[in-house]
């Protein structure tokens, strides 16, 4: 496992002070921690940082600059825009070449309104109806995104995502040959079929804020957003509550949703992390046994097209 959240605030302490001086730890991505200033004159609502650490390997540290680069041109063409009723940060500072042995960027931007989610705790403890309530918000938001943002982004293709899915269906290194057969056959409708369009990229929970009630309020990273890409990718991260969320959208966009196509994106997510894990040992229990489970769900889902089932 690697390093925590506040593991990693207090080496940005150790090392680099001026770059924690009175802020306090907010989140921990896979390029960067994010950190958050207290509010002053300029600032009533209080400002965000992102800081963007080195990497050890030459393929990595030219992913998180991609991301670093991408997420600050949109963030400059979004200028803070509304999607229905959530608000996008608007870029206050970047800094693309920091004087630190450990961080190479860093982006300042406006906090959002309310607070980061608690998704566990809100899963576990929120009333059905509630839950409910907040998954049309986020059929409504994508609807709102994919609509509105297409002309802001049309200039930006997403860096390439580690796990390379969405686009195609990989088949699995090593796997049963059978449902590897079954993979080949949703790869080829796959891709006749997948129609290209805006995406956020990252439409998950852990990238909300939200008020009091569960309402959301903000969208931030948008490290993998932009044109020509399969934009059911943004449904397939989500971990529960699909059908909600897809009615929501489909009512709020005007535009139907070709379940098929949904249900071969999630198995191109689901085929492209169990390729990624077996080639890096080591994942956190449950993974790999957990996709392989969904893996064959999805492809039962599908079995007219494959003409196999598990």
């Amino acid at each position: 496992m690697g390093p925590d959240l506040t593991e990693t605030f207090n080496a940005l302490k150790a090392n680099d002070p001026e770059l924690a001086a009175g802020t306090i730890p907010l989140g921990l991505g896979s390029t960067a921690l994010v950190v958050a200033h207290p509010a002053d004159s300029n600032y009533p609502d209080g400002s965000v940082s992102k800081i963007f650490w080195r990497h050890a390997t030459e393929a990595a540290q030219t992913e998180a600059h991609a991301n670093y680069l991408t997420e600050t041109h949109i963030l400059r063409l979004l200028g803070g825009r509304v999607f229905g009723d959530v608000q996008t940060p608007v870029l206050l500072s970047e800094n693309g070449a920091l004087e630190s042995r450990h961080y190479f960027a860093s982006y300042r931007m406006t906090r959002m309104p309310g607070s980061l989610m608690d998704e566990q705790k809100f899963f576990d403890t929120a009333a059905p109806d509630q839950i409910k309530k907040h998954l049309r918000e986020i059929g409504a938001l994508a609807a709102h995104f994919h609509t509105e943002a297409a002309t802001l982004l049309e200039s930006i293709n997403p860096p390439l995502r580690g796990l390379k899915w969405g686009r195609h269906i990989p088949q699995v290194s090593g796997f049963d040959p059978r449902m590897n057969e079954a993979l080949a056959e949703a790869d080829k409708y796959f891709r006749v079929n997948m129609k290209a369009g805006v995406i956020h990229g990252d439409l998950h929970h852990r990238n909300f804020t939200v008020d009091a009630n569960h309402k959301i309020t903000g969208l931030f990273d948008f490290s993998f957003s932009g044109m020509n890409e399969n934009n059911l990718m943004d449904f397939a991260i989500l971990p529960s509550g699909l059908d909600t969320v897809l009615d929501e959208y489909q009512k709020q966009s005007g535009k139907s949703v070709d379940r098929a196509m949904m249900t071969m994106t999630s198995i191109s997510l689901n085929a492209a992390i169990l390729n990624w894990h077996y080639k890096n040992p080591n994942a956190p229990e449950g993974i790999v046994e957990n996709n392989i489970k969904n893996l064959k769900t999805n492809l039962n889902q599908i079995r007219d097209i494959t003409g196999l089932s598990f």
